[in-house]
């Protein structure tokens, strides 16, 4: 396949999220809920400069009561691709997602209180294609182990306390609000809800 090609079918994969209705309540779970670990660790997000790693702005630890579970959503989510949702006496608290493209992935971690939205923190680790194509310009195929990547972390507050932060590795370069990226983040999250709500499995 020509480079051409693969590259439009990788923006293809990873592209514009599209807007879908979602109808309906959602359902009342039923049968027997166990108990996890008292306390659940989330995944840190990880930036890689150079050789070393670090994390930036994360929460590690959500504590969690006898009355939280964590779920997971058996098939691929629509925008989020493996999805899961952590519950606080059946009322969805977290979504933590991951969606892998051909090369590069991105996550989603979305935060609610009282079944409101609070934050979103969005990850991309993303194919520099342009640095390849120019690089490598007479190569028909990608070669993966020539890629570089970068790595793009976007932390969103809503509600009192509005903000937007954009950091590219380590640096924040932006606190200007990107009404495109957070209305689509803002629909995958209404979708990855209603994903939830309609088949969820509990993490044991």
């Amino acid at each position: 396949m020509k480079f051409g090609n693969r590259i439009k079918i990788f923006l293809i994969n990873i592209g514009v999220i599209l807007f879908l209705p979602f109808f309906g309540c959602i359902p009342e779970e039923t049968g027997e809920i166990t108990n996890i670990e008292a306390k659940v660790e989330v995944d840190s997000l990880l930036f890689k400069d150079s050789s070393k790693f670090w994390k930036i702005k994360k929460n590690e630890l959500i504590k969690v009561e006898e009355s939280t579970q964590k779920f997971f959503y058996p098939n691929k989510s629509y925008c989020g691709g493996a999805l899961y949702g952590i519950y606080k006496n059946k009322e969805l608290i977290r979504i933590e997602s991951t969606y892998n493209g051909e090369l590069g992935y991105s996550t989603k971690n979305v935060d609610f209180e009282k079944n409101e939205l609070v934050k979103i923190i969005y990850y991309e680790h993303f194919p520099e294609w342009d640095k390849y194509s120019e690089k490598y310009p007479d190569l028909d195929d990608i070669d993966p182990e020539k890629m570089t990547y970068s790595d793009t972390l976007y932390i969103l507050e809503f509600g009192k306390k509005r903000s937007f932060e954009k950091y590219a590795g380590k640096k924040l370069i932006s606190t200007e609000n990107d009404e495109e990226l957070v209305e689509s983040l803002v629909t995958c999250m209404e979708i990855m809800k209603n994903e939830l709500a309609t088949e969820k499995r509990l993490v044991k």
